[in-house]
């Protein structure tokens, strides 16, 4: 059945109820209550109607601002089917290869042979052809040639430069030369007389210098008594102008075979001893050694005393005196100068030398240059011969050809 929605009573007081007879025992309660729910139904009916009708304005409203901004728009409908678009262009123009080549001969020769001809498909470095030239060989020939001249002229100037410094250090080593030392100590003898400013040339002996601290004594002695001398046996030395006798030894023992006019043979004992200060060379002398059963051995005959060490003193160097500290039977230390020169020849002699040097060092530099000349013109000769044995620098078609085996070409 329908539900009817009748306006509001007051609050508190029923509606009357005319058609429906009350029940009894407390039904007025109930049918109070069920009145109630049902005002509260209707309460919320009306607020949810509200509300959809404020919703529903709002959204009219917007609806008919829009619509009456928006155009007309009319749908069209129809059947999807798949396939292609298609769309031809036409033109015209000339067509090229992207990639080409043309060899061209570096030199004229007789024609080998010929490995392609026009059509043929190759690939890059396949063989064309060879061709023979005398003149490319005599090209690489020649050039070769100036590079070994080239090189062997910078060798020469090297050479050449090399030995100017040789000089050069000979001359400067000359230097020390022009400062004469006493290479051992000893005693003086035989000295050059020499005063300041004197020229000296070199080699010029100007001492003698003496070892006296040690003398020697060569004397000779029977092959009887072989077996009973040995180095460092002592010696009794006698001196007969000082009518003295000094200790020595047997310092060495030369088994050569000397014969006397009685017809002996002798071998030679050499005898040291130190010298006491009055000794000399070329003063007589004699020794006698103990054997070795006790008894005394005499030499054949007596001997002179002899220095231990001779050494002559020569002048290394030309120059000019500066000072010297020469004198017969002075002392010299070991290292003492015993003659100091000047030379101004060393100083032009190394100067020109020098001034040699840098010329040929200019000239070393020029024939440098001669040779990367003559080693760029054998590169490019040797390049122009390998030349004439062609290869395909690229892939392709071959597309003329004109040689032809046996004909000869020009350049």
């Amino acid at each position: 059945m329908p539900e009817v929605i009748s306006p509001q009573a007051p609050s508190g007081i029923a509606a009357p109820d005319s058609g429906t007879p009350r029940p009894p025992g407390g039904g007025g309660v109930k049918a109070k209550q069920k009145k109630k729910r049902k005002k509260r139904a209707i309460k919320a009916i009306i607020a949810i109607v509200i509300t959809l009708a404020v919703l529903g304005g709002a959204t009219f409203g917007l609806y008919e601002l829009l619509r009456e901004r928006m155009p007309e728009v009319s749908i069209l409908t129809d059947i999807v089917s798949r396939g292609s678009i298609q769309s031809m262009v036409t033109g015209s123009g000339l067509t090229r290869a992207r990639e080409s080549e043309s060899i061209v001969l570096p030199l004229g020769g007789t024609v080998g042979a010929v490995f392609v001809q026009e059509g043929d498909l190759v690939a890059a470095g396949d063989p064309l052809y060879t061709i023979d030239s005398a003149e490319a060989r005599k090209a690489v020939d020649d050039a070769d040639g100036a590079v070994l001249d080239a090189n062997k002229a910078v060798a020469d100037a090297q050479d050449a430069v090399e030995d100017l410094r040789e000089q050069i250090d000979e001359l400067r080593g000359q230097y020390e030369d022009l400062t004469v030392k006493s290479p051992h100590s000893g005693l003086l003898l035989e000295t050059l007389r020499l005063r300041e400013g004197d020229g000296v040339a070199a080699g010029t002996k100007i001492a003698t210098l003496v070892d006296e601290d040690v003398m020697l004594l060569t004397l000779y002695f029977s092959y009887a008594y072989q077996g009973e001398i040995s180095v460092g046996q002592s010696a009794a030395v006698s001196i007969p102008s000082s009518m003295s006798e000094i200790p020595g030894s047997v310092r060495e023992i030369n088994y050569i075979r000397r014969v006397s006019p009685e017809g002996a043979a002798l071998f030679q004992v050499v005898v040291e001893m130190k010298n006491p200060g009055a000794l000399t060379a070329e003063m007589p002398a004699s020794a006698t050694l103990v054997g070795a059963g006790g008894e005394r051995v005499y030499p054949y005959e007596g001997g002179a005393l002899e220095y231990s060490r001779v050494t002559e003193i020569l002048a290394k160097a030309a120059g000019e005196v500066i000072s010297h500290s020469l004198m017969d039977y002075a002392r010299a230390a070991q290292g003492q100068v015993l003659l100091q020169l000047d030379s101004d020849v060393n100083d032009a002699q190394i100067e020109s030398l020098q001034k040699q040097i840098e010329t040929q060092q200019r000239q070393i530099a020029e024939l440098q240059k001669r040779v990367a000349a003559a080693v760029e013109t054998a590169d490019k000769a040797r390049a122009n011969l390998d030349d004439l044995n062609a290869f395909a620098p690229i892939g392709g078609t071959v597309l003329t050809c004109s040689l032809k085996p046996g004909e000869t070409v020009e350049q």
